[in-house]
């Protein structure tokens, strides 16, 4: 964080999280999100930051598969369009091979 301030606890804020937590916490690092000032823990950072990659992944798997749809579609259409000009190429062949047989 760009303002982050360490507090050194003392013997007894230390002993009184020990009997609280199990945890021996040394300090505790205060820093400055916008206005909103938030007491952090390296594992709470380490926790948004992970969260923070999930949902980055989570967004990427998900406009992945909408390409692979859009693939999907835009190929759909173009095999529609390639049976319609092999229709309209037919017809072309069939209405050739009738006139010329009637002349």
């Amino acid at each position: 964080m760009a303002n982050e301030v360490r507090i050194k606890l003392t013997a007894e804020q230390k002993a009184k999280i020990k009997t609280a937590t199990g945890k021996v916490v040394s300090e505790i690092r205060v820093g400055s999100l916008g206005s909103n000032p938030a007491v952090t823990s390296p594992r709470a950072i380490a926790a948004r930051s992970v969260s923070a990659r999930q949902s980055s992944a989570r967004e990427l798997s998900a406009r992945q598969n909408s390409a692979r749809e859009l693939s999907a579609r835009q190929n759909s259409v173009r095999e529609l369009s390639a049976r319609q000009n092999s229709a309209r190429e037919l017809s072309a062949r069939q209405n050739s091979a009738r006139s010329n047989s009637n002349e």
